[in-house]
């Protein structure tokens, strides 16, 4: 073979291994999975990489051939040309799917790939030097991809692929006012590493060890929230994910028509246990071999503080899985239905656990066979877990998508549910009893103005109603009872999240019945609510903020204290027997309209600091002698001041929500 043949040969083969290794090496190694199996984006940049390296090629043969070029000259302007098209496809796709060191890794491999041959032909000593370089690159490829894993690379935009936060940290305050209490709600925005795409779900719960919250998010990760005493929010990773198999799921499934934002984690339950503390995950699985899904509970111990030492996906134990293995259906409604899992769980005892398991739209109308109304089935019931003896039995049946479990102080269960359109439910959940779905519901086909199966095959006496439903719907999740001797006036009634309507409803239930259900404004799809006994409801959104609510108890003294001194004639928006009060800090004194001041605060001029109303509400008479106001004034000074804070804060501009805290 000749000189010029054999060089041929060795550019072709290593040509031919560079793209081998775009292609299929490098994704084994990083991931430890077959090429296949590495969905998203991630994925495309590689073929990226590979579609460029080969028309770098062509150029470059082109360029050398055809137009005599020199080798090395047209070998670095074909590479940067082709780093420059991959980029750009990056900066053009922002928000999906990738990680930096991927980036640089592809880089590396196509320059080192078009660039070295024409080197190495010319100086041949170089090929050691080449040799020993490719092998250090790829022991550090496998030593970084095996310790990051496939989770770390194939899940986050742009973020480090360690599970830390995001740099980008706020923190806003607001001011809820309720009918009760006025409630302060913080805000912890971009505290978890960003998803690349749309990815609602997961959960939050107490911590068992006594300080803090147990938080999953909807693609497995597992952390714990602490707030120090100055209220910061501090996020620890545990090191641990649930062995739910999304990428399994995107790669086997069709690219267009599948909603696998779905395919997700639905909650996490926690109970103290004598080895740390044991934890049980509600989640999809998707059966690869047989190409369906379950919903299935997890379970495992970890330590009661820090992060889990050397935990792996074997660790899991699976404590129950749902069967029939549903698969992905071609009828009405999606194909894949995973936001109706249901899946909350909660403790009834010990070794008792109830979990709620949505229809997952097979439910004789959107998909067949029909197994809300099959007794062998779990979908569409809610299902009694007795870890002791390993058994799974049918608590309650007939139910759409039951988001929220909650038992309360006297022993109740309490259920809520989706409707379709409209319907949403609140169901006190007696065993045995079946609650109607898809027979009966106060919601409509989306699009219609009515139910299609309502009362068509069953009588309606033969299905319990519940306690209250929402029409039009709400976008109903969990729930929690109020224990919290910090809520006394709120003990025993039910605190109710919402999605679509971005807020909590406080429901009051006597004798049996709602008498009334209170809106509080949170502005975010809530997905989770949870309480841990400290004076606080902890919410996790779908924008995967964590909110914190706790009563603004200086606040909530000022706003008794302006009730008994001062309500009796004035209001925060309108004027009555004295002025509004609204906005009254840093207001002109007697300057709102349609109300007539006497001529001594007409004469005043200037201003309402919190001085001067410090000195008006401790004596009137004497801050503005001859005053029509006939009020002796309030003697105590924290009062005083309580009001003052109640005004400036609770009030804003007429009844306004102000913020507290600049976003930072």
């Amino acid at each position: 073979m000749s000189v010029r043949s054999r060089a041929l040969l060795y550019e072709l083969g290593w040509h031919a291994a560079i793209l081998v290794v775009l292609f299929g090496i490098l994704p084994a190694l990083l991931f430890g999975v077959s090429f296949w199996s590495v969905t998203g984006v991630n994925r495309q940049i590689f073929v990226g990489f590979a579609a460029a390296y080969f028309a770098a090629l062509a150029t470059s043969f082109v360029l050398v051939g055809r137009l005599g070029s020199p080798r090395l000259l047209a070998a670095l302007l074909v590479a940067a040309a082709a780093l420059a098209v991959v980029y750009l496809w990056v900066l053009l796709h922002s928000n999906a799917i990738y990680s930096r060191s991927l980036i640089v890794m592809g880089s590396a491999i196509l320059t080192v790939g078009l660039v070295a041959p024409p080197v190495v032909a010319t100086q041949r000593y170089l090929r050691i030097g080449l040799a020993a370089f490719a092998v250090l690159v790829g022991a550090l490829l496998i030593v970084v991809g095996r310790s990051r894993g496939m989770a770390g690379f194939g899940t986050l935009s742009r973020q480090p692929s360690d599970g830390s936060a995001n740099k980008e940290r706020s923190k806003r305050s607001d001011l809820l006012a309720t009918s009760a209490y006025t409630l302060s709600a913080t805000y912890y925005l971009g505290y978890f590493p960003a998803y690349t795409a749309r990815a609602a779900g997961g959960a939050v719960t107490a911590d068992p060890s006594g300080s803090g919250y147990l938080l999953v998010r909807s693609r497995g990760e597992l952390y714990r929230l602490n707030w120090d005493d100055a209220g910061e929010l501090h996020v620890e990773p545990l090191g641990l994910r649930v062995p739910i198999n999304n990428t399994e799921f995107e790669a086997d499934v069709p690219k267009v028509g599948i909603e696998t934002e779905g395919f997700r984690v639905a909650d996490i339950l926690a109970q103290p246990n004598k080895d740390g503390t044991r934890i049980f995950v509600s989640h999809h699985f998707w059966n690869r071999r047989d190409k369906c899904f379950v919903v299935r509970v997890s379970s495992i111990i970890i330590p009661r503080v820090g992060r889990v030492p050397d935990a792996a996906p074997r660790d899991w134990r699976t404590v129950y899985e749902t069967q029939p293995c549903l698969p992905l259906k071609h009828a009405r409604g999606v194909p894949f239905a995973g936001v109706q899992v249901g899946g909350r769980l909660v403790s009834l005892s010990e070794n008792r656990l109830l979990l709620s398991v949505g229809d997952l739209q097979f439910d004789g109308w959107y998909g067949t066979p029909n197994y809300v109304e099959d007794p062998r089935a779990p979908y569409g019931k809610t299902m009694l877990l007795d870890l002791e003896k390993g058994t799974a039995s049918v608590f309650t049946s007939g139910h759409r998508n039951e988001q929220g479990l909650e038992v309360d102080a006297s022993g109740r269960i309490w259920e809520t549910e989706h409707g379709p359109q409209g319907g949403d439910e609140l169901n006190l959940l007696r065993q045995g009893q079946n609650y109607g779905w898809p027979n009966h519901t106060y919601g409509t086909e989306y699009g219609s103005v009515t139910w299609p199966l309502n009362e068509q095959s069953h009588s309606s006496a033969a299905y319990i109603r519940p306690v209250y439903a929402w029409v039009p719907s709400i976008g109903i999740s969990d729930l929690v009872a109020v224990r919290d001797s910090a809520f006394e006036r709120w003990r025993n009634d039910l605190l109710i999240a919402s999605l679509r309507a971005h807020e909590l409803w406080r429901v009051r239930v006597e004798e049996g019945r709602v008498v009334y259900a209170e809106p509080i404004p949170i502005g975010e799809r809530i997905r989770d609510i949870t309480t841990g006994g400290r004076g606080e409801f902890i919410l996790w959104t779908d924008q995967e903020t964590v909110i914190r609510l706790t009563p603004s108890r200086a606040l909530n003294k000022g706003a008794e204290s302006f009730a008994t001194n001062c309500g009796s004639c004035h209001h925060m928006k309108d004027n009555r027997i004295g002025p509004s009060l609204g906005g009254v800090v840093g207001r002109p004194v007697a300057s709102v309209s349609g109300y007539d001041y006497s001529s001594v605060l007409r004469g005043l001029g200037g201003k309402w600091t919190p001085e001067r109303l410090n000195g008006f509400l401790a004596r009137p008479d004497s801050f503005a002698p001859g005053t029509a106001m006939r009020f002796g004034g309030v003697s105590d000074s924290a009062t005083r001041n309580a009001i003052i804070a109640y005004l400036r804060l609770s009030a804003g501009s007429a009844g306004s929500r102000p913020t507290l805290d600049a976003t930072h």
